[in-house]
């Protein structure tokens, strides 16, 4: 086994591993088709492609039921996705758009382990694992969800902080923000933590001011327009998730439309746990792996935590994670939590059977389940819920842990 993992990554030089995994998101993208015969399978398709062909329109407000998307968000698609909507459907345009970002993710995570110095042997396998995982593929190629971008987005400003310049990586939390992915300001919060004390303040300030800057435009535009203030007309009520918020709505009768987003106090408090074991250390001997693990650790207990989660919010996590694997018990959460929150998603569709006029592909989803599963998903769904909650909050745990280690050498 080692050997292997020595002989795949010297096989897989960066660029020959963006040329395998662009390789195989196409083949994929041609094999989804194939099976769907071009029919849809994702609810967000629609509201993507409108955006990506008018980019302006979160911040105008030109959509008011699309508010939770960053208000930046729709230039980055458009700068893949435009050129592709004018020659193929927008079942491929988007996913075309995606699959662009997932190998500029990939290019970040193999630049991640050269920072991070991770071992020849090891280096190897987080590649295959990156490439054969279904987090990835099943984010970009098979739903085309815009957390691809988001964890692009996520892992520029770790890079640029592992290598020595704090200033700029939160410049691009805060960037991050308000183009990717709202989540992104709790990696802000973490590396502030790790920034010596002489930049922290000069380096939160730049850290805002992007965030500062947009909303401020947008909210007197919306003033001056009698439209309500950003975020505020956002009130999801879910009926999917991958956490137990879910099961006590559906069975403990908790209204999540009232109660929910006050799950977003407690995940926010959660999430600031590592950054808080930081300042109570009050050490400067950390190192890059230290780094890594915090943020990674203070994002998935949000997302252990928050009630509004689906399964694509993990592809942020899951290049970082996969980075900071060290041993046996390490690959068995790599693979659960990369494989979990899929398998609710189909008992979801089995169970709920929404959006299958409107999204016909769904049709080969719970024709898939019948043929896997011969019953009745709702205790399948109940059960990944509650144990994949009970996987995260452990995983998130196991790295706060970490974070009292010693500097590690080397991965």
């Amino acid at each position: 086994m080692k050997q292997f993992g020595i002989t795949l990554a010297a096989f897989l030089t960066v660029k020959r591993f963006l040329l395998v995994l662009f390789l195989s998101r196409l083949l994929m993208l041609v094999l989804l088709y194939g099976i769907t015969g071009g029919q849809e399978l994702s609810n967000d398709t629609h509201m993507h492609m409108t955006m990506l062909r008018s980019p302006w329109c979160i911040l105008i407000y030109q959509y008011p039921g699309w508010e939770q998307n960053p208000p930046f968000l729709p230039f980055l698609e458009a700068l893949f996705g435009y050129p592709a909507q004018l020659f193929f459907s927008d079942f491929i345009s988007l996913r075309f758009v995606m699959i662009c970002y997932e190998v500029i993710v990939g290019l970040l995570f193999y630049r991640l382990l050269t920072e991070l110095h991770i071992k020849q042997e090891r280096l190897g396998f987080c590649l295959l694992g990156f490439l054969i995982l279904p987090m990835g593929w099943m984010v970009s190629v098979v739903m085309a969800q815009d957390e691809t971008i988001a964890s692009a987005a996520f892992l520029l400003p770790l890079l640029l902080f592992l290598s020595g310049r704090p200033r700029s990586a939160l410049l691009f939390c805060g960037l991050g923000v308000v183009s990717a992915k709202i989540f992104i300001i709790l990696e802000y919060c973490t590396l502030l933590a790790f920034c010596p004390k002489d930049k922290r303040v000069s380096g939160a300030v730049i850290g805002l001011l992007p965030i500062a800057i947009v909303y401020s435009g947008i909210s007197l535009h919306r003033l001056l327009h009698g439209y309500p203030l950003p975020l505020t007309d956002f009130h999801p009520d879910p009926y999917f998730g991958t956490n137990f918020w879910i099961v006590l709505e559906t069975y403990g009768g908790l209204s999540l439309l009232k109660y929910g987003p006050y799950s977003g106090l407690l995940a926010g408090l959660a999430s600031l746990i590592p950054a808080f074991i930081i300042f109570v250390k009050a050490e400067r001997d950390w190192d890059k792996t230290h780094v890594v693990v915090a943020v990674t650790a203070s994002l998935t207990l949000f997302l252990s935590l928050f009630y509004h989660v689906n399964p694509e919010y993990f592809i942020m996590v899951f290049p970082p994670m996969l980075a900071i694997t060290r041993n046996f018990v390490d690959v068995i959460y790599d693979f659960l939590v990369s494989f979990l929150p899929w398998a609710g998603k189909l008992f979801q569709v089995a169970q709920f059977k929404i959006g299958l006029e409107e999204n016909k592909g769904r049709v080969v989803a719970v024709e898939v389940y019948s043929k896997l599963f011969p019953v009745s998903p709702e205790y399948l769904l109940v059960s990944t819920q509650l144990l994949f909650s009970i996987i995260t909050l452990a995983l998130a745990f196991r790295w706060c842990l970490r974070l009292f280690e010693p500097p590690m050498k080397r991965l």
